[in-house]
């Protein structure tokens, strides 16, 4: 739809104004660009583009972009070359943007367009301005890609995730007879802070208490962690993994990974929240992974860490996930 759009490029010059000059990677390649708040689209002059011609492909184009000129809008549009897509980078903030290339550039050099620089942090635009009796204007920005995607989606970037159509189940030998630990003391003065993780696990769906008689019961271990006030909250499953069968899914190495990457040149890194507790454990197998603490029982409806099959129960669910992706 480009030749239906019609960009204004809006520059104002004068000599007491501070420098808004700046130097932006574009795929890698330094470029000094004039930061204009009022221009929609990223231009940049015919002399910039030859020091880029050999790392990006330029594309021709209908888009017809008009100068600001004598306070008015020109009649007359920029003479464009074409225009092409790049990384574009500043300091250690990374965007993707379109750029047009204009034949034989400007006196203003190449712009780096409002939408760009309010991505790579170098313009601040305020959003609401309010006077008076509490009027208000408000100034509608372009959200980049990922702010699009983290407002659609935003529920799941709180809490703990719950990984769709999968229950685990725990494959227990019943040969194995229970054992009902004993409850370990917790300090007084670490309760606090285990009241609250508890609280949180709970309101999460990652555990529920226990009111019926049960044959198994693993103690609590608490550690401080590292560096910080908190604390690290574990089951002491020793007792209970005797009677769960290992589930023996083939995870792989680091050779093997590496293996399978050679020649990629594009990665993503997927960090899951606290990801055993997004994989739901099935009804039945809930039972051996009840645990005292200062409260009373609980158990787990989440796959448990301390739980010995865990993580090649978790790796291949997540491989079902991603295979073909």
């Amino acid at each position: 739809m480009e030749n239906r759009r019609q960009a204004g490029i809006h520059k104002v010059a004068s000599s007491k104004v501070p420098n808004t000059k700046t130097n932006v990677g574009i795929n890698d390649i330094s470029i000094k660009m004039q930061i204009d708040s009022g221009s929609d689209v990223n231009t940049i002059t015919e002399d910039d583009f030859q020091r880029l011609r050999k790392e990006v492909s330029l594309v021709p184009t209908k888009a017809r972009l008009y100068p600001y000129r004598y306070g008015y809008g020109s009649k007359a549009p920029l003479k464009l070359l074409g225009k092409f897509t790049a990384s574009v980078s500043l300091k250690d903030v990374y965007d993707v943007a379109d750029f047009y290339v204009v034949k034989g550039g400007s006196k203003s050099g190449s712009l780096l367009g409002c939408t760009t620089a309010v991505a790579l942090g170098v313009l601040k635009i305020v959003n609401q301005v309010k006077t008076g009796k509490g009027a208000s204007v408000q100034k509608k920005l372009k959200l980049n890609e990922v702010d699009k995607l983290i407002r659609e989606f935003d529920e799941i970037f709180h809490g703990i995730g719950k990984m769709k159509g999968v229950k685990v189940k725990l494959h227990i030998d019943k040969t194995v007879a229970p054992v009902a630990q004993r409850h370990w003391r917790v300090p007084f003065h670490w309760r606090e802070k285990l009241d609250k993780e508890l609280e949180r696990l709970e309101a999460a769906g990652v555990i529920e208490t226990v009111d019926t008689a049960t044959d198994w019961v693993s103690p609590l271990v608490i550690t401080p962690k590292k560096g910080t006030d908190d604390i690290r909250m574990c089951v002491d499953m020793v007792q209970a993994n005797k009677a769960i069968k290992r589930v023996r899914h083939v995870i792989p190495t680091i050779d093997e990974l590496r293996q399978d990457m050679n020649g990629m040149k594009v990665f993503s890194k997927l960090d899951l929240n606290n990801g055993f507790h997004q994989l739901e454990l099935d009804e039945e197998s809930r039972y051996i992974t009840t645990f005292s603490s200062h409260r009373g029982l609980a158990r787990y409806c989440r796959l448990n860490f301390s739980t010995n099959s865990a993580p090649e129960v978790f790796h291949e669910e997540l491989r079902k996930k991603l295979k073909g992706i």
